[in-house]
């Protein structure tokens, strides 16, 4: 993927499936996803048969060098309240997912990560947090020819002293999607509000401002340091593949007053591929982003 302001972003995947098991080898270098860049590999191995059809099995492992933009850096000055900046990070997180019905996912696992922070001097903490992830997307009538698609998810990682973790702190995370679909024409609305409790490293911090919300912000501008509450809301028309959307959204911490941005665009989506122009909503000045990538 490629944004205006962040560069290059891509995450390449190489799968190898035998029989129930599906092992998958992948190289990160994404600036896109959180307020860091990401660069490193991954390694996943799923069952997708554990006992049953309705239980699968994963671990994931992801080993990254990081690199921080300096308006983060130079923020982090004013907050001796959030973890500094770090170098490496590891990632151990084994999950059982169970689909019990149609349309309901549940998953439960835990999330191992190690930070190596240079600064005052070379040393590593631990966010050691267990995860719960519910996913629900009922069948839908059709409404007036237009068929319904609803999706809803809440994701929970809670960083514990009962699993060791130095850093103590729990994340919620909740979306919501749905969209009219009907030919050619599709509508769409979406939302993403989430809260952190405890002191979160930046990684977990929520930041707006990339490829899929705020579009047109510079999510350094918004929030160098992310925030620990957040909000966001997406409306989208598309015809064929011509879409236009716009964007409104929030990150701010505790005590603080929130600062509602508002961005709008247009460009070519498809199912896998989009590249779009997108400008933020300012009072003094526009400086459009030009987005190009794919989807998942």
């Amino acid at each position: 993927m490629y944004h205006s302001k962040e560069g290059f972003s891509g995450d390449l995947e190489i799968p190898i499936e035998t029989h129930h098991n599906v092992f998958t080898f992948g190289f990160i270098n994404d600036a896109d996803r959180l307020l860091e860049r990401d660069a490193g590999y991954r390694f996943r191995y799923e069952h997708r048969k554990l006992g049953t059809d309705s239980i699968r099995l994963r671990i994931n492992f992801e080993t990254n060098h990081e690199k921080f933009n300096p308006a983060t850096e130079t923020a982090l000055v004013q907050r001796p309240d959030i973890p500094g900046i770090y170098r490496s990070r590891q990632d151990l997180a084994p999950s059982l997912t169970l689909h019990p019905t149609n349309g309901l996912s549940l998953s439960a696992g835990v999330s191992l990560q190690r930070l190596q922070f240079q600064y005052p001097s070379i040393h590593t903490l631990t966010a050691y947090s267990g995860t719960a992830d519910i996913q629900f997307s009922p069948p839908l009538r059709l409404l007036a020819d237009y068929r319904q698609d609803f999706n809803i998810a809440y994701s929970l990682r809670t960083a514990t002293r009962i699993l060791d973790s130095d850093l103590v702190y729990s994340r919620h995370l909740f979306t919501a999607d749905y969209m009219l679909s009907n030919g050619k024409h599709l509508y769409g609305a979406h939302f993403i509000g989430g809260h952190i409790t405890g002191t979160a490293p930046l990684f977990e911090r929520f930041s707006f401002g990339n490829s899929a919300t705020l579009r047109g912000w510079n999510k350094f501008d918004v929030a160098p340091v992310g925030g620990s509450s957040a909000a966001h809301g997406s409306l989208e028309y598309r015809y064929r593949h011509f879409q236009v959307f716009y964007d409104v959204g929030a990150v701010w911490d505790y005590a603080q007053a929130s600062k509602v941005r508002h961005g709008f665009g247009f460009g070519w989506a498809s199912r896998h591929l989009f590249a779009s122009l997108a400008f933020p909503v300012r009072l003094n000045d526009v400086a459009p982003v030009f987005m190009i990538g794919f989807r998942d």
